[in-house]
């Protein structure tokens, strides 16, 4: 039997776009008046939702309002 369909997940398997995620996020906090954060800080929080992730990159005592914002 062909394969109709094949998936691959790209990133961190053939292309490493890490830098570009963390990129589009300090962007999103730039705009949005916030500090923008390491690497390092974007890449222990990629996998999760983007709610949480946003959230976890703001500052201390950011609202509700301020997520949904930046994201």
């Amino acid at each position: 039997m062909t394969p109709r369909l094949v998936i691959f997940d790209l990133d961190g398997t053939l292309l490493n776009t890490v830098e570009d995620v963390a990129d589009c996020f300090n962007a999103a906090l730039r705009e949005n008046g916030f500090p923008e954060r390491a690497l390092e800080d974007v890449v222990s929080l990629v996998g999760g939702d983007l709610e949480t992730i946003v959230s976890r990159l703001l500052p201390p005592g950011a609202s509700e309002g301020d997520v949904s914002d930046v994201k």
